[in-house]
């Protein structure tokens, strides 16, 4: 309830205002010089706190706005025949999204499975 009213600058600055440029608002930051003091301490948290938040969003997204279209990406889910991999692949697939599942065990539901051979792994000569 505070993060909407006492520290929402867009309610607190123009209180600011008011009592900076009206007469009727000079004569009560006048009269109320603590209430005034406690205001401009409002607006500057409130300021913060809008600021720390738009940072915060910029440093998790590394200053980028990804925006996906997911008819075009293709997701790789392991683990993906059972469980909550299959919940996910399944989720991901009723999208429209392209899911390629990798996993030890065969597929427990239907779907266009199109077999990929499995890589060698080639061991080093000593």
């Amino acid at each position: 309830m505070l993060k909407s009213t006492a520290f929402n600058p867009y309610l607190t600055f123009p209180l600011a205002l008011l009592a900076r440029f009206t007469r009727r608002g000079q004569e009560l930051s006048h009269q109320r010089q603590k209430a005034l003091k406690w205001l401009n301490v409002l607006i500057g948290l409130g300021l913060y706190k809008r600021l720390t938040r738009l940072l915060d969003e910029g440093v998790l997204n590394n200053w980028t706005n990804d925006v996906y279209n997911w008819k075009k990406e293709l997701v790789v889910v392991t683990g993906g025949s059972d469980g909550i991999g299959a919940i996910v692949v399944k989720l991901l697939a009723e999208r429209g999204v392209r899911v390629a599942v990798v996993d030890i065990q065969p597929l427990t539901y239907e779907g266009k499975i199109i077999p990929i051979p499995l890589l060698r792994i080639i061991q080093p000569i000593n």
